[in-house]
């Protein structure tokens, strides 16, 4: 009965472990280990200070949030009010432009949404993930800010 009760709890206890280790293993929308790198579509907020031809902002928070404070000439686009506000992408987006999406901070899944459906339902190919999102542009310095239109 004690060997018995001993493979139960060692079962118990590895059985867990295996699964989300093939998990980990076998998933294909994991994130990357390590949280530096940068996931397939995402791109930094440096990136952007270099970034050759043009391109679009979109904010995929909530329209309150954008209503607050934005990254400057971005517009807002979120799954709430997508139908609505799809349209005013549409009106300035060439397909010659790419569209860079964020959202609150890394965790935020909303950009990724916004992405996935703009390359899905749209077809258009360039489309990226700010990392960080919006918690990125508040901590870049004055000066990143200030580059890309923001000022301080």
């Amino acid at each position: 009965m004690k060997n018995y009760l001993i493979l139960t709890i060692a079962v118990l206890l590895l059985l867990p472990a295996l699964i989300g280790g093939l998990n980990a293993f076998l998933n294909p929308n994991a994130p990357p280990w390590n949280p530096m790198q940068l996931a397939e579509g995402e791109i930094e907020l440096m990136y952007l200070l270099d970034w050759e031809g043009d391109y679009i902002l979109v904010d995929a928070r909530t329209s309150e949030n954008y209503g607050v404070d934005h990254m400057p000439e971005a517009i807002n686009l979120n799954a709430g009010e997508f139908d609505a506000q799809i349209l005013n992408l549409l009106d300035i987006w060439s397909p010659d432009y790419s569209i860079i999406v964020y959202c609150d901070s890394r965790q935020c899944g909303a950009s990724e949404e916004i992405a996935n459906r703009l390359r899905e339902d749209f077809q258009m190919e360039k489309v990226f993930v700010l990392k960080g999102g919006w918690e990125s542009w508040l901590s870049a310095s004055a000066g990143i800010r200030s580059r890309l239109g923001g000022g301080q």
